[in-house]
C-alpha cells in the first residue's frame, strides 16, 4: 500500500471540513429544534354607557270648553273631564317614557309654561303626576318620588320624577306622565301648546 502524505491527508480533512460545514448550512432553520412554543393572547371588549329615553307617546291634546254655570273645566290624561262642556274632549294617555339605552337612568321634567301663561285666565292650574300603570319601569314602587301619586303643579325648575328607571325588560321599560289643566271660565279662547323636557342620567 502506497504511504500517504501529510500534506494529501491534509488536504483530503479539509475537504471533510468543507463538506460538513456546507451541509450543516443547508438545513432549513428551526428543523433541528425540539419541542414547541405556546403564547396567550387577550381578547377585550369595552361597551359604552348609554342612558337614552325616547318618548312612544308625545302628544297630549286637549280641547276643552267651561260648561255653563261654572267656574272652572278640569280634566287630565286619564279621559277624565269635570265641569267641562259636552264637546270637550280629553287623552286617555299622557306623556310615555321609555328607557331605550343599556343602564338604568334617572327621569327629570320640566315645563316651558307657567300656568298663567299656559292657559290664562283667572287661577288656572297646569299639574303632572307620573305612575307606573303601563310598564312599571320605575323600579319598585319607592322609585317612583312619593309625591308624585297626587296631582302637584308643574315646574318650569328641573324635578326628578322618578329616581331608577330600569333597561333590562321590554316589558317594563316604561312610565307615564300624566296631565292636568283646570281653565276658568275667563281664559281667552285659542290653541296653545308648551314643551316638557324630559331628560335621563345614569342611575
Amino acid at each position: 500500500m502506497t504511504d500517504i502524505s501529510n500534506k494529501t491527508l491534509a488536504i483530503l480533512m479539509g475537504i471533510a471540513i468543507v463538506i460538513s460545514l456546507i451541509g450543516i448550512l443547508s438545513i432549513p432553520k428551526g428543523v433541528y429544534i425540539a419541542g414547541k412554543a405556546v403564547a396567550g393572547g387577550t381578547a377585550r371588549i369595552n361597551i359604552t354607557q348609554v342612558a337614552d329615553i325616547s318618548l312612544p307617546v308625545s302628544d297630549v291634546n286637549f280641547t276643552l270648553g267651561v260648561a255653563e254655570n261654572k267656574t272652572a273645566c278640569i280634566a287630565d290624561s286619564t279621559g277624565s273631564t269635570v265641569n267641562c262642556t259636552g264637546d270637550s274632549s280629553a287623552p286617555s294617555n299622557g306623556f310615555l317614557i321609555q328607557i331605550d339605552g343599556n343602564t338604568n337612568v334617572d327621569v327629570t321634567a320640566k315645563v316651558g309654561s307657567t300656568a298663567a301663561s299656559f292657559i290664562g285666565g283667572t287661577s288656572p292650574a297646569y299639574k303632572w303626576k307620573a305612575n307606573n300603570a303601563t310598564e312599571e319601569g320605575c323600579i319598585n314602587a319607592t322609585g317612583l318620588d312619593a309625591r308624585w301619586t297626587a296631582w302637584e303643579a308643574t315646574s318650569t325648575s328641573v324635578t326628578t320624577i322618578c329616581n331608577e328607571v330600569q333597561y333590562t325588560a321590554d316589558s317594563a321599560d316604561s312610565f307615564e306622565l300624566d296631565i292636568q289643566l283646570t281653565v276658568p271660565e275667563d281664559a281667552a279662547s285659542g290653541t296653545s301648546e308648551d314643551t316638557i323636557t324630559f331628560t335621563a342620567t345614569p342611575a
